[in-house]
């Protein structure tokens, strides 16, 4: 039987309910020999059995449905990874994989045996005692990639009510990988050698244990052996070998070795000594040191003559030893040479790289594209980039060290979510009280972000007729010729920027694609997108609730308000439109799916047009996106439809400053065409902006009156470097000729280095 159905078994048999024991056991084994199932659906089965466990048989089945309706109704977690909406279909097949497999349990157990899949319940189990007790795993608190983590409670008889629940161990966070030396053979002989233990050298030869060597100091004047026994010597070289280190073992032996003037100098011998040196060795009883001859003495250690000269030609005239290992800090013989590490630096900076999304302010970390990793970096640096400099190429360890190091860091894919700021200070900061209460708060905002996103969502699936709750967000940038040419990593590309909505009413998914060429992504590219789909909803439709990010570029301005002011006093059927922002660094939508389920379809596609993108993304999952290509001419002008409409966004009406960065639910009616509602918490009341309040009343117009205008009369221009590079891949084919009108059309012109594609931020 497996472990994990070990454990259900352990739950039935604490409700003393036998049929579910019996039921259990053939069910768990039947599942774990099964292979029609997959990994993650056999997580999930395992999961309705517990449920199984903590219900009776005649409610397995709305546990089965309420637990599928959860799933239904997923919202996307702290999780990096995202899953796609329509995988929301296979509960109803999980279900009845649960219920099929109950079914057909015989009333007997029938017991398997079966490898381990879980060692770590294997060894929860092996820990569980006879004065313990199990609580049921709670499997909704865990994701299905988390481990299962289980909670033991003690309930001894002594004490009914103590309670000692195990607190799962944190999450690590992740690092980049770096060398264990502990466990490289050459460290490992090098602890060896200076123990004074056995090992085997370079050359195979088995090197013994350090151990005192006989010697003859029967005619010593200093009368070495009767004075020092063969235990002591062997608890002196033990002593001497257990510093375990060549600098403290130095030390030791200066402090045995005393440097003296020589008292006898021979008149007629020209190689007179310079000095004389007095050894000793120390009594392990009484602490006395005795003089004994030189050969005595590196006999008792084991050592050469060698040593004690290196070491005494370091010593200073108080007596210290000042030496060093001058392999420190010194050169190798074979180290890399600066030059090739200067080659291996100017070929990684040929791949262009992108900074973050969200976090620049606070990462210098830089993204290169996420189809490289550092062996592919390593293949094209050796056998293009050497070659055609006619150089020696380094080793990949110097390659990918000459990476890690890098500065400013880099890496190879681009972040999939935010990183909270506040969060990150919190679990940093070693003193927590101070920023206690700011956090608190933080954490409160987060969580009724995530409860209106659900209520709104739970009331769209009621009552899709009337009222709609959507979440959009920019996906991050996509290029065009999208490919795997290794030449492509070298060459600036076009970029084409994809608008998702999701629907939560029938889980529509809503894409909006442009180039470059006919689009920035700013608020007006965004504003244009959001009134598209608000004035193709059904004319049932009079509420709708949006909820993204709070990116003040794209979607908390001026600009933004101007267009949903448009849409609820311009589209007859809308009468209410809101605007909700989440927690910043905790934005979790349902429109990350979408780009997830993009991210898949394009794994080992060749795309060398906008179009072609578009047509990938309306087939990225089974049930169709509905996706529209974006032309210059249809991008409406929205700062000029504010700066006309908007003449007051500073004061509202109790004369208060209005602080846009804090704003976290902005709404719009029909009845209050010239009045903007706003609020600073989500359970707080109202506030309101009059756009007409205290300006010129000449300035003042009607919404009758108001017409968009495009923001683009042309197309628009690339940097002559990247239209270089475009032209440069049709002329090596990488691009095929049949593509070569899409590139013509396109136009460069000179562009400072500052420019950026956001405009409009207000």
């Amino acid at each position: 039987m497996t472990s994990r159905g070990q454990v259900l078994c352990d739950l039935a048999k604490l409700q003393n309910n036998e049929e579910n024991i019996n039921r259990i056991s053939t069910t768990s084994n039947m599942l774990s020999n099964s292979k029609k199932l997959g990994s993650d659906r056999r997580k999930r089965v395992f999961r309705q059995l517990t449920t199984y466990c903590q219900t009776s048989e005649s409610d397995v089945g709305s546990s089965l449905s309420d637990d599928s309706d959860r799933d239904k109704n997923w919202e996307p977690g702290a999780d990096d990874q995202q899953v796609d909406d329509d995988d929301d279909d296979d509960d109803d097949e999980i279900c009845l994989d649960t219920i099929a497999l109950m079914n057909d349990a015989p009333s007997s157990p029938d017991f398997i045996e079966c490898s381990q899949d879980a060692k770590d319940l294997d060894e929860w189990i092996n820990a569980i005692g006879d004065d313990n007790e199990i609580e049921p795993l709670n499997f909704d608190k865990v994701q299905e990639e988390d481990e299962l983590i289980p909670v033991r409670v003690n309930t001894s008889k002594n004490d009914e009510n103590s309670e000692l629940p195990i607190e799962p161990a944190e999450k690590r966070k992740r690092k980049r990988k770096k060398a264990d030396k502990s466990g490289w053979k050459k460290t490992i002989v090098k602890k060896l050698r200076l123990e004074g233990k056995s090992y085997v050298n370079r050359s195979g030869k088995v090197v013994p244990t350090k151990e005192p060597k006989p010697v003859d100091c029967s005619k010593c004047r200093f009368d070495c052996n009767h004075n020092f026994n063969e235990d002591h010597r062997r608890r002196l070289c033990q002593e001497y070998w257990n510093l375990a280190d060549d600098k403290q073992q130095k030390i030791y032996l200066s402090s045995l070795i005393q440097n003296v003037p020589v008292k006898r100098v021979l008149a007629s011998s020209q190689k007179n000594k310079s000095i004389s040196r007095l050894y000793h060795l120390k009594c392990m009883n009484s602490g006395e040191r005795k003089r004994v001859c030189l050969k005595f003495l590196c006999a008792t250690f084991s050592i050469s003559h060698r040593v004690t000269d290196c070491l005494m030609n370091k010593v200073s005239a108080s007596g210290l030893y000042t030496g060093y290992d001058q392999r420190i800090d010194s050169k190798p013989a074979n180290a890399t040479s600066s030059e090739n590490i200067n080659h291996i630096k100017n070929h990684i900076n040929l791949f262009p790289r992108v900074e973050s999304h969200y976090c620049r302010k606070d990462s210098r970390k830089l993204y290169l594209s996420p189809d490289l990793n550092i062996s592919k970096l390593y293949g094209l640096y050796k056998n293009d980039y050497c070659i055609e400099n006619h150089i020696q190429p380094s080793s990949e360890y110097v390659y990918r060290k000459v990476f890690n190091s890098f500065d400013p860091p880099l890496s190879f894919y681009i972040p999939k979510k935010d990183q909270c700021t506040q969060c990150n200070i919190y679990q940093n900061c070693t003193d927590k009280t101070a920023i206690q209460e700011q956090w608190d708060a933080h954490k409160r905002r987060e969580r009724e972000s995530m409860e209106m996103k659900k209520e709104d969502k739970e009331k769209c699936i009621a009552d899709g007729s009337t009222f709609r709750a959507i979440t959009f967000d920019l996906q991050a940038l996509l290029c065009v010729p999208y490919a795997s040419d290794s030449q492509l990593y070298y060459k600036r590309k076009l970029n084409v920027h994809n608008f998702t909505i999701f629907d939560s009413h029938n889980s529509d998914g809503h894409c909006y694609v442009w180039d470059e060429c006919n689009g920035k992504k700013g608020s007006c590219e965004i504003g244009t997108c959001l009134l598209d789909y608000l004035k193709n909803l059904p004319s049932s439709v009079t509420h709708v609730t949006s909820f993204s990010d709070t990116c003040g570029g794209q979607n908390r301005n001026k600009n933004i308000v101007a267009a949903i002011l448009f849409a609820v006093n311009k589209f007859d059927s809308l009468s209410t439109i809101d605007l909700k922002y989440m927690e910043s660094g905790h934005s979790y939508l349902e429109a990350d799916s979408m780009h997830a389920a993009i991210e898949r379809a394009r794994k080992h596609k060749k795309i060398f047009t906008t179009r072609e993108w578009a047509l990938l993304i309306s087939t990225a999952r089974k049930k169709s996106y509905n996706v529209k290509t974006m032309l210059h001419s249809e991008i409406f002008d929205l700062s000029k439809l504010a700066n006309e409409m908007l003449l007051n966004t500073n004061f509202n009406t109790e004369k208060e400053k209005v602080n846009w960065l804090k704003i976290k639910w902005l709404r719009v009616e029909k009845n209050d065409p010239y009045v903007v509602k706003y609020k600073y918490g989500l359970n707080e009341p109202f506030m309101s902006i009059n756009i007409h309040q205290k300006r010129n009343k000449s300035r003042q117009r009607t919404w009758d009156c108001i017409e968009l205008v495009p923001k683009y009369s042309n197309r628009l221009s690339v940097t002559k470097e990247k239209k270089s590079d475009l032209d440069c891949m049709i002329k090596q084919q990488i691009i095929p000729a049949d593509y070569r009108p899409f590139y013509d059309e396109i136009s460069c012109v000179s562009r400072p280095e500052a420019y950026s594609e956001y405009e409009d931020e207000d």
